[in-house]
């Protein structure tokens, strides 16, 4: 933990940066990589957001039973797969929050509208592996900074 951040004003604290690196994260993923999109600009923050919750939780939860049930021999892939798994919840996750948002009225004779798409979309092998792969090195970097070298 960061010198003087203890209990729950720590962790919010680390919550908030994990936010606004994951949300950074998401805003170069969609510049960079042409299959990744974000439905609506306001959502970059949501989706930042909620990666943050669903990484933070994950690992404070399941690191150290993952760490002693591989003997740390994945250590560098283990990570990887995880986010990969926290991608497609949180994909699935915004699909179910984008079908239950208020649709604009439909007027008589138009036709019916369309299924809403999720706020994050990722079209392709390729790009879901890039992905990842962005958002486990903006972990790792987060690792780094928030947990590895406080404790030293």
């Amino acid at each position: 933990m960061l010198p003087g951040m203890h209990g729950v004003t720590g962790l919010l604290i680390k919550l908030g940066v994990r936010w606004v690196v994951f949300t950074v994260t998401f805003v170069l993923a969609t510049r960079y990589l042409e299959d990744v999109k974000v439905s609506k600009k306001w959502a970059y923050p949501l989706i930042g957001g909620m990666f943050a919750v669903l990484n933070t939780a994950f690992y404070w939860l399941l690191a150290g039973a993952l760490d002693l049930a591989t003997m740390r021999s994945l250590e560098l892939a283990l990570p990887l797969v995880a986010n990969t798994v926290l991608l497609i919840a949180m994909i699935r996750l915004s699909n179910r929050f984008a079908a239950h948002s208020p649709a604009a009225p439909v007027k008589k004779g138009a036709p019916p509208p369309e299924k809403p798409q999720g706020w994050l979309r990722v079209n392709g092998f390729f790009s879901s592996v890039w992905l990842a792969v962005m958002v486990t090195a903006a972990h790792g970097l987060l690792w780094f900074a928030l947990d590895y070298v406080p404790s030293r």
